[in-house]
């Protein structure tokens, strides 16, 4: 029935064709062309569109502004924000669980379910619900907004030197200090993002066979399934929406998956300098003194560029972040490569969190 009117549901706004089932009618509907239950995918599962998908955007893009001048308010007071990031990676991995083939009660499949919400996923929103929206174009858009916002943020960072070169008249360094903390935030907001951007990017080759319910297997026109978030289309098919995405696919999980990790460990590990900058940095918080070209004269305007990435642990333990991002890159994989014996899964997503 779902995956029926599932694929009526997107039939009927691209006007193909007709699918007559009871079952995916309002109640008091004479036709399911006049008043037809729409649904929408999420882990892989079709759940009923929320009664207003507008709505429900504008409460979330809503919270996320709300929660990020929060955060801006708590930073410029100076408090710090670690207990915060630690409870949403923690949120993060529980919201993986989703996903998992596991027979959840429907009260934590609702728990997790809002728990994507600290995953930055998208697909909460319920898009397809309030546009005509395919899934190559929601993955197009997902994979294209971290370059957006950077794109953004350079902009934003250009602009306020030109004011203060060219409008205040300052000079030097004091015409670009904004640039390095501008630099650290985006740095810093990756990182919450980077664990639902490997699961975008690796979900093009999440593909499965089809078991219908009569127990009839059913493997896609060439023995490779069909994709788990879109499985009316086939995988490694030529021509085919999934096969056009693999490439794009390879290059972004490089740059996000696999690239960022390694800026940052080439950043923090492999850079002497850097190294032995961070470690003094940290000696000179543990002071709790106010960062200042005084208290700080070696590494202030590095604390304002790199300091978010390192700030909540020992100066020994400076590079602790890299443990943690490794974590989240083998979460992603653990999804990936085992959703076929969830028992399996779930015991390597606990080894992962506790060793």
């Amino acid at each position: 029935r779902c995956a029926l009117c599932c694929d009526y549901s997107q039939s009927y706004l691209d006007k193909e064709r007709t699918i007559k089932n009871p079952e995916c009618w309002k109640e008091g509907a004479e036709d399911a062309k006049d008043d037809p239950i729409k649904f929408y995918r999420m882990s892989g599962e079709c759940v009923p569109c929320p009664e207003n998908p507008l709505m429900l955007i504008g409460m979330i893009i809503g919270a996320l502004f709300f929660g990020g001048a929060g955060c801006y308010i708590l930073q410029r007071k100076q408090v710090s924000l670690g207990v915060l990031s630690i409870g949403v990676d923690y949120f993060q991995v529980l919201s993986m669980f989703a996903s998992a083939k596991i027979d959840w009660p429907e009260s934590i499949k609702k728990i997790y379910f809002y728990l994507s919400f600290f995953n930055f996923n998208l697909g909460i929103t319920a898009p397809e619900c309030a546009f005509v929206i395919s899934y190559k174009n929601k993955w197009l858009i997902t994979v294209f907004l971290p370059v957006v916002g950077f794109i953004a943020m350079f902009c934003v960072a250009k602009y306020k030197t030109y004011v203060k070169r060219y409008l205040k008249h300052r000079m030097g360094k004091k015409a670009t200090t904004h640039e390095h903390q501008i630099v650290g935030t985006g740095l810093y907001a990756f990182y919450f993002v980077y664990l639902y951007l490997c699961q975008v990017t690796l979900d093009v080759f999440n593909c499965s066979t089809i078991v219908s319910i009569d127990g009839v297997e059913d493997v896609g026109p060439n023995g490779e399934g069909y994709m788990s978030s879109e499985p009316t289309e086939p995988c490694y098919l030529p021509g085919d929406m999934q096969h056009s995405l693999l490439f794009p696919a390879i290059i972004f999980f490089g740059i996000y998956g696999i690239g960022y990790p390694i800026f940052v460990a080439m950043l923090l590990l492999f850079n002497k300098n850097n190294k032995m900058m961070a470690i003094e940095d940290q000696i000179v918080r543990a002071q709790e003194l106010e960062n200042t070209r005084l208290n700080n004269p070696n590494c202030y305007e590095f604390r304002k560029r790199y300091a978010k990435m390192y700030y909540q642990y020992k100066p020994e333990y400076f590079y602790w972040g890299l443990v943690t991002l490794s974590r989240k890159f083998m979460f992603a994989v653990c999804e990936l490569m085992l959703r076929k014996n969830a028992a399996f899964q779930m015991c390597a997503v606990q080894l992962i969190m506790f060793t």
